[in-house]
């Protein structure tokens, strides 16, 4: 009899600390899935941003550097005035056209006049 209490009051005792491991197992196996999983993000992620760097070295492949962009700037703004310089040449030699064709029809007209003189003259 008192080795059937005993077991009895061993039983409940003895089935929780099954119960503890069994939990302990079950939480460590979740725990390394969890790594696992962990460790799967990980290496994807390192994909993402190798294939994102790759990127940006070709994007940057084409791009002047600091420099480089510094002389672009300063070569454009002198394009741009010298741009600018013909632009103001331009209107100025078109505008000298125009009163040179001007000059021309009014020196056309007097020479016919003063043909028209010249053989009314004449005859």
């Amino acid at each position: 009899m008192l080795s059937e209490k005993s077991s009895k009051d061993l039983d409940p005792a003895l089935n929780f600390a099954r119960n503890k491991v069994a939990e302990g197992k079950r939480r460590k196996l979740e725990l390394a899935d969890d790594v696992e999983e962990s460790k799967n993000d990980l290496l994807a992620l390192q994909m993402v941003l190798e294939d994102r760097k790759a990127e940006r070295e070709r994007y940057n492949e084409g791009m002047p550097s600091q420099e480089g962009y510094k002389e672009y700037i300063k070569e454009m703004r002198n394009k741009t005035a010298s741009y600018k310089d013909m632009r103001i040449e331009l209107q100025a030699l078109q505008n000298d056209v125009s009163l040179l064709n001007s000059t021309k029809i009014i020196i056309e007209e007097n020479l016919r006049e003063s043909e028209n003189e010249l053989v009314s003259l004449n005859s």
